[in-house]
């Protein structure tokens, strides 16, 4: 469909009447790039789909018995297959291979290393906030029915009411569950009666292969 040709270089807009050509060029324009945006994504579909599917290698292998088998699979299949084992190794032995206050170890071909993951308070998968916030209130006999009770109290002098004025939420604060864990102000057993989860401190894999050059 060709451009609209009613208005030339310059625009300009002074009553109704010039409202309707510059809506109709808009919309032609709009319309049109919506077109090409349409064509440019089929293109990238197309270009990502045929080196996707040369994205694979051939591994070959001899069996037990002396049998000569190879297979093809995908790189994000072999990239699994390589970085599940070294990483499952390096989370539960590199730490007795490492020297003082060192956290990584150099090979011709990259890096391994531990990364410190601390300890987390989490809603556990399946359940949601407001399962727990329930739980939570029902073990203070209606504490959170009573904070959310305040934005309906008055304003004297303004006439209205608090939560007109204040935004009252009421959150977990997992952070402060995690601290008071911490301090032994809660424990364990207590935080997980509640509903929620807690993921130990741990070390975590780092795995950095180098950059291969090509020429």
């Amino acid at each position: 469909m060709p451009r609209p040709d009613s208005l030339g270089l310059e625009v300009s807009v002074k009553s109704l009447d010039d409202v309707d050509p510059v809506l109709h060029e808009l919309s032609w324009l709009h319309s049109e790039q919506d077109r090409l945006d349409a064509l440019a994504k089929q293109k990238i579909d197309s270009i990502k789909k045929e080196f996707q599917e040369k994205a694979v290698v051939t591994i070959c292998d001899t069996t037990e018995g002396g049998e000569d088998i190879e297979d093809t699979v995908t790189f994000a299949d072999r990239i699994d297959a390589l970085e599940k084992p070294l990483g499952t190794w390096v989370a539960k032995n590199l730490r007795k291979h490492l020297d003082g206050k060192k956290k990584s170890i150099d090979f011709p071909h990259g890096t391994i290393g531990l990364r410190q993951q601390p300890l987390v308070v989490e809603i556990p998968e399946g359940t949601s906030e407001k399962v727990i916030l329930d739980t939570v209130d029902n073990e203070a006999e209606g504490i959170i029915g009573t904070i959310r009770g305040w934005a309906v109290r008055r304003l004297k002098t303004l006439a209205c009411f608090v939560g007109d004025v204040l935004k009252i939420e009421v959150k977990l604060n997992l952070k402060g569950i995690k601290d008071a864990l911490e301090d032994k102000r809660l424990t364990k057993e207590q935080i997980e009666a509640l509903g929620l989860t807690i993921r130990e401190a741990s070390d975590d894999a780092v795995l950095k292969p180098a950059k291969t050059v090509v020429s």
